[in-house]
């Protein structure tokens, strides 16, 4: 038996057409798919251009690590005398006292404010704030619905590695029910 070359068997015998028709359909779906995707890609920065100037992501952003901010650094209980500082923040709540002093003391008075805040130790008054002032968070930010509050629970589960909790005698726990983004 003789071997044939591709060039020759080609020269002697052609092509078949279905095999030249399959070919051509490929290459001119491969040549509409690339044609249209400019106008793809144009669709997908046109979407985030329309996106990033209304919804204004920066904002947003800084505006709830403001409000973070605030809740973790200025929401603070367990006071010392006379009631100017506050050594706990909402992470330090362990027991119903806590939770008790830090809603009362802490959250309550940053969030639903009864007077101006003057400087510690001031033996004066710059008065009560108006509806507007009360109906707004952080000078400007407009209070819209109430505040919600979860709890934090911690379960026994199984664990990753019962070889390594084993050796060392470990519980392992799971982490549920805490959700600390803005709605």
């Amino acid at each position: 038996v003789e071997a044939l070359e591709p060039a020759s068997v080609l020269n002697d015998h052609g092509i078949p057409e279905r095999v030249m028709l399959s070919y051509l359909q490929g290459e001119i779906e491969g040549e509409t798919a690339v044609k249209n995707l400019p106008a793809a890609i144009l669709l997908i920065v046109w979407f985030l251009m329309m996106n990033l100037s209304h919804e204004l992501p920066p904002t947003i952003q800084s505006i709830e690590k403001a409000i973070d901010f605030d809740i973790t650094e200025n929401a603070n209980f367990a006071f010392s005398s006379p009631l100017y500082m506050g050594h706990k923040n909402f992470m330090d709540v362990n027991t119903f006292a806590d939770w008790y002093s830090w809603m009362n003391l802490g959250f309550s008075a940053i969030y639903f404010p009864s007077t101006h805040a003057v400087s510690e130790g001031a033996n004066f008054s710059i008065g009560t704030p108006t509806f507007l002032e009360a109906s707004t968070y952080l000078m400007h930010n407009r209070k819209i619905g109430g505040v919600q509050l979860s709890q934090q629970r911690l379960f026994s589960s199984e664990c990753s590695n019962p070889i390594v909790a084993n050796a060392l005698e470990l519980t392992c726990l799971d982490f549920r029910g805490l959700d600390l983004r803005l709605k």
